[in-house]
């Protein structure tokens, strides 16, 4: 579950540097987030919903994913 939190994490702290960046800059700077997850191979919902339909992950594990990314975005705010 800690994968799942630390990427929601790092997708707020991407999402908020390009809308204060913006531009060009801002997309790269929230691509470095994405790659930050692919490297540290944290689990991303939208990575992973693929997989539902090749039946490589159950609901429950990618509910639980949600669940986690949920989480990470909500400390990520500061919620």
């Amino acid at each position: 579950m800690y994968k799942s939190f630390l990427a929601g994490v790092m997708i707020t702290i991407g999402a908020a540097v390009f809308l204060t960046v913006g531009g060009v800059t801002g997309s790269i700077l929230f691509s470095i987030g994405l790659l930050t997850i692919l490297y540290f191979q944290y689990e991303l919902f939208t990575g992973k919903a693929g997989l539902l339909v090749q039946k490589k992950i159950g609901v429950a594990a990618l509910g639980k994913i949600f669940c986690g990314n949920l989480l990470g975005c909500a400390f990520g705010v500061g919620i």
